[in-house]
């Protein structure tokens, strides 16, 4: 089957759609079908990517095969303002994309160049079959939740905020109480052309009775891991603190220094009886936010008697072997996150981490709604080794069927 995925970020770069959309390709790739990737040639910060691989020429493009039978074309295009539009590649792309013909076309993404520059030529494109994977899914209810109304008081009201901060009217007023309302009724009729759609898993958003309307075939398809990457569950065999804390048990969170979410964890980790480190890891540090975590931490010592937390900065590759070295990880899900179960938190469970979250999810022997829960949460595992075992089990059992090998049948049924 020749395959043309379109995603505006994709491997190397480490984000979250970006990973999913990398496994996903690399296993359809490695079952025998040919896989071809359109993507940015750059980052969100401007840098080139840089990729190896074989050089060939697709319809006089050239495509790098990064791993076998997985071809990436590159096209420079950048997002013009914050109220859209696109410079750069923008034709090439839709001339690429309007002629080639492929027996599957995967959209990753709503809010990306890879699906709006193709918007109004869905209908003639040559692909035998099209889906496309969403993970914006709040483009689509926020109007029908919240009002039109409501959505362009707030529009105006940001837009007349930052309009006094700079002193002058900013044209793009116009646009952001006019144009994307518009362009979200566009998205939703556009539903109709694709023959599958796919969401993020989520209890609550009852998405499927929401877009009936707009396409008849909808899916779920969750974030995934390689099932060469699932270790083996966890055992509890000490709670007791270590002088040196890499060599001792420790809870851990893997996120951006993010005040908001850490000062839920630092909440909980306080709240509980635990003597164990606390470990707050994240790759991008914001100064600002840094310290206002840090002085967070400081209340909580003079509030609850000091307890032992390390902030550290790190990449991909050392948050994985803290992962892998954790007793427990801690997730501060936003509540109105939809991605219940985030590439951090199966790359955790792989590991056969027990792993507490806050916030909502589909799993409820993962999910807590408030830190005085992830606390109990985290004495009852820690306190209790023949729970902790069953639940590492009962988890790393289940983990199982979130590897890509499985889900990415999904695109291909």
């Amino acid at each position: 089957m020749i395959i043309l995925f379109c995603a505006e970020q994709f491997y190397p770069l480490s984000t979250e759609t970006a990973m999913l959309d990398y496994g996903l390709t690399s296993v359809l790739a490695r079952q025998g079908h040919q896989v071809y990737v359109i993507t940015s040639s750059h980052s969100a910060d401007g840098l080139k990517i840089k990729r190896e691989g074989v050089v060939h020429y697709i319809n006089d493009k050239e495509a790098t095969e990064i791993e076998t039978n997985l071809f990436v074309l590159e096209f420079d295009i950048a997002l013009k303002s914050s109220c859209g539009g696109y410079v750069g590649e923008c034709e090439a792309y839709q001339n690429f994309v309007n002629s080639f013909t492929c027996d599957l076309l995967v959209i990753s993404g709503l809010c990306s160049w890879s699906f709006l520059l193709i918007l109004d030529s869905l209908p003639t494109l040559k692909a035998k079959r099209k889906v496309v994977r969403v993970h914006e899914e709040w483009i689509l209810v926020n109007i029908q939740s919240r009002g039109r109304k409501a959505y362009i008081k707030k529009i105006i009201f940001n837009s007349i905020t930052k309009g006094l901060k700079y002193f002058f009217y900013k044209p793009d007023i116009y646009d952001k109480i006019f144009t994307l309302p518009t362009l979200r009724h566009k998205i939703k009729i556009s539903l109709k052309y694709f023959d599958k759609v796919f969401f993020l898993p989520h209890p609550q958003s009852h998405i499927d009775t929401y877009l009936t309307p707009y396409c008849s075939n909808i899916g779920v398809l969750p974030n995934g891991i390689f099932e060469k990457d699932i270790h083996p569950a966890k055992i509890l065999k000490s709670t007791t603190p270590n002088q040196d804390w890499k060599k001792c048990p420790y809870l851990l969170a893997l996120a951006h220094f993010l005040s908001e979410q850490h000062t839920l964890l630092l909440d909980a980790f306080y709240a509980s009886s635990t003597k164990l480190p606390f470990i707050l890891a994240g790759g991008q540090v914001s100064g600002y936010n840094l310290q206002s975590v840090q002085a967070y931490k400081s209340k909580l010592d003079a509030q609850h008697g000091y307890k032992e937390v390390y902030f550290l900065h790190v990449g991909e590759e050392r948050a994985l072997e803290l992962l892998q070295g954790a007793t427990l990880f801690l997730h501060a899900a936003s509540l109105y996150s939809y991605k219940s179960l985030s590439f951090m938190v199966l790359k955790s469970l792989s590991f056969g981490v027990p792993t507490i979250c806050i916030g909502e999810g589909v799993d409820s022997d993962l999910v807590v709604k408030n830190s005085l829960g992830m606390a109990h949460m985290i004495d009852h595992l820690l306190n209790n080794p023949d729970y902790y075992n069953s639940m590492a089990k009962n988890l790393h059992t289940r983990v199982k069927n979130y590897t890509y090998e499985k889900i990415s049948q999904e695109l291909i049924v």
